[in-house]
This record gives C-alpha cells, structure tokens and sequence, in this order.
C-alpha cells in the first residue's frame, strides 16, 4: 500500500480515481465481477468520484464489442463443430440454432454492459474536448514530453495523452488529488511531473489504501488464519473452485517447430501453497467493505500438472492439404501465481467465516523452446482436444 495515497486519503486531499484502459484490459474488461466490480464502492462515496476521459470511454467500448464479436463467432463455431461431430440430437442442434440470431448486435451488448457499469459506479465522464487545449496538446507531441515518447509511433499516444490533459484539468479545476491507475509507462512518466496526479499500478493497492481500520485487522486475521491451516473448511472450498477456475486460466504458449501443430491441454490442482513470513501471508489486503461484509484479495500459488498434447501436421504441396505426421504428449508440473476475493464477515471476532470467493483473471506463460512428435509409437490422442476445452 502507498504511504503517499494512504496520506492523501487521510488528509482529505484526494478527491478523485481514474482508471486507464491497461488496468481494465488487465481484469479482462471484467465488469460485473473481480476487481472492476469492487470499483463501485466510489459511488457509495462522498469524498471520492470516479473519473473517465471520453476517449478512454470509446476505446473501452470498442474492446467489449470485440470481446462480443468473439462471443458471437466461438458459439457459432462450437455449434458448427457439435453438428459435424454428431455429439447434439438434430432437435438440440436446432435449438441452437434459434439462438444464435437472438443474440445481441456486438456494439449494442458492449454499450449495455459498459453503461451499467458506469451507472453502478458513478463514474463522471470527462469532455476531453472541452478540457485540452490543442496547443498545449501539440506542444507536448513535438517537444516529446510524456506521454509523448522521443520515438515510434506518437499519433499512438494522441488518446493518451489527451485523457492525460484532461484528468490534469479536472484536477487544477476541483484543487484536489486524482489517483490515476494504470500500467503504462507513459502515463506514469506523465503523472509524476503533475503534483495533482498520483500514479499506481496496482488497482487491488489503490482500493486497499480506501479500507478503514475494522477491515484491514479482518484482512490480517485471515492471513493469520490460512497460513496456521485454522480455515479448513476455505482451503477445501479453493482446491474444490480451483480445478474450474484452473482450466480458465489463460495458457500462453512459447514454442516452435519445423511442422505446423495444434495443442490442447488440460489443469490439474494437486495444492494451494500460500507464501508467508513469520506466520503471516505475505501478499493480502482488503479490497472493499460495507453491508456487514469485507472483500479480502489474496495471493498464493497453485501447484498444478499441466497435460498437454501436441498434434504435428506437414503440408502435401497441393494447396490447403496436410497430413499428420504424429504427436506429442507432455505433463508439466508448474506452479502458478493466482489472486482471489474472499467475502467475509465484517465483525471482530475471533472466527473467519467466509461467505463467497471468487477468482480473478490469470495467465500464464510456458515456454518449450523447439518441440517435434514423440518418435516411439504415438499415444492414441483421439478426442483430447474435446475433453480438454
């Protein structure tokens, strides 16, 4: 937790919270959920708004139509897939298909989900073209100062550095703090030139600096808890959630071959490891409180077995033709970094009774370097892609 943003909360300095799209992007434009769901505390507040330049607005909007637009496309093609595959009865394939054209246009589901959002929130939307001059706008772009960077691609930043101008208005305007979230550089190297504009890169580390007294000691009395193995009933209801949740994850691949393939795998949760010192986890805070309840983020690191197949095609020379040329499996122990929200009881006592617990987006990367099939006789792997998915 910042001292500087704790400080500023205290002293009543701090009057607003903007999140760039980087942050957004971050929780996977998770929405109703996660972290982005514990932004609508600011609305309950009356000391702190939450603000977003019209031009983050837009882009927001555009990456919740695309997310739509895949929607859309996925379920047609798993429709696609269940005919040729005759897994469906041709009533159940039908139903489908009465479906498919009741969904909702991308851009009218992205404009619902985004102004729901906004409305839970109170989110205050900037004008940025009645707050940034464009002289000042294109003073910055040719003397390079941030979030201008001296090379690449500057009309890139344009957005940014408008959404930046005009947060900084705001600020001047209202003679009080904005707490700016984000992971990009640029904004960063922006905000910290601006007295006005404190910048995090944490948005968990900025809602854990709004939390009063009360929820940070129910925070550290579950950390206490989980590493003392006194909340047997939590850890069995984590390993139990995890195994869906494990299989969500999003799996980055880093591999090559001489062939073209295709993979599949599957996640496996043997345990949960939570690292601690001195009897105490290292990572946790709370997040939001109110109604009775607190919302605790921690951190721990699943120990799983990653099963993986690999099928290997060549090319026949004559147009899009191709023919297997064989497999690969491997299983992987890794061990993966997660966070998860954990809804407890608000009162001082000295049981931690937890109401609800909740995931948050995670990925993970595995790099395997040059990969060709197994030369023994090949497993049979029919039908792996299906369990795994």
């Amino acid at each position: 937790m910042d001292p500087r943003i704790v400080s500023l909360i205290a002293a009543n300095q701090l009057g607003a919270i903007a999140l760039d799209t980087s942050v957004l992007d971050a929780q996977q434009r998770n929405l109703e959920g996660g972290l982005l769901r514990r932004v609508e505390q600011f609305h309950r507040s009356d000391r702190v708004r939450l603000l977003m330049p019209d031009v983050v607005q837009r882009e927001l909007l555009a990456h919740l139509a695309r997310d739509a637009t895949e929607a859309r496309s996925g379920f047609a093609r798993a429709v696609r897939m269940a005919d040729r595959a005759q897994v469906l009865s041709r009533d159940a394939l039908d139903q489908l298909r009465i479906i498919e054209p009741q969904m909702a246009a991308p851009e009218s589901a992205a404009e619902t989900r985004l102004a729901g959002w906004l409305a839970r929130t109170g989110t205050e939307v900037l004008d940025v073209a009645a707050r940034v001059d464009m002289r000042t706008l294109f003073d910055r772009y040719f003397s390079a100062q941030a979030p201008f960077a001296e090379s690449g691609k500057k009309k890139h930043e344009f957005p940014d550095a408008a959404a930046l101008l005009a947060l900084e208005h705001w600020a001047d305007e209202h003679e009080t703090a904005v707490l700016v979230v984000s992971t990009d550089p640029d904004w960063q190297r922006f905000c910290a030139v601006h007295p006005r504009l404190v910048c995090t890169n944490s948005l968990s580390g900025a809602l854990a600096a709004f939390q009063d007294e009360n929820a940070q000691f129910v925070a550290r009395q579950l950390a206490e808890a989980l590493v003392a193995g006194t909340v047997p009933g939590l850890m069995a209801t984590l390993i139990a959630d995890g195994h869906t949740f494990a299989n969500g994850i999003d799996v980055r691949l880093d591999a090559r071959s001489a062939f073209d393939f295709k993979w599949a795998h599957l996640v496996l949760v043997d345990g949960i490891r939570w690292p601690a010192t001195n009897g105490l986890l290292e990572e946790f805070e709370a997040v939001d409180h109110g109604n009775g309840k607190v919302v605790v983020r921690l951190k721990g690191t699943l120990l799983t077995r990653i099963m993986m197949v690999f099928t290997f095609m060549a090319g026949t020379g004559a147009g899009d033709l191709v023919f297997p040329v064989g497999n690969k499996t491997l299983e992987l122990d890794e061990a993966i970094p997660f966070a998860v929200l954990v809804t407890l009881d608000a009162g001082v006592t000295n049981r931690v009774d937890f109401h609800d617990i909740e995931f948050l987006p995670t990925t993970h990367s595995i790099v395997l370097g040059e990969i060709e099939p197994d030369r023994d006789e090949p497993r049979d792997v029919r039908g792996w892609d299906d369990s795994f998915s």
